[in-house]
């Protein structure tokens, strides 16, 4: 889980989530065994999206299991 303080800004959170993915995505070596990592990652923006803690994380964690089941892994903002 990752919380950030952001303007509310679409085009700041596609370029964070963008960066997020990427270091995830970065190649892990274990034992001469290369790891290729993918991440789903769910996005709500406060208080646009929820009024408490509790519901902003539910709501992100809603939006994550969204791209879980579509495509396995990527970014869903949360809709509503």
């Amino acid at each position: 889980m990752i919380l950030v303080k952001l303007q509310p800004d679409r085009k700041g959170l596609d370029e964070m989530t963008q960066r997020v993915s990427r270091a995830v995505a970065s190649p892990r070596s274990f034992q001469d065994v290369t790891f290729h990592i993918k991440c789903s990652i769910g996005v709500a923006v406060y208080p646009d999206k929820a009024s408490s803690l509790d519901e902003l994380l539910k709501k992100a964690d809603q939006a994550m299991y969204s791209v879980k089941k579509q495509k396995k892994h990527g970014v869903a903002y949360c809709s509503g």
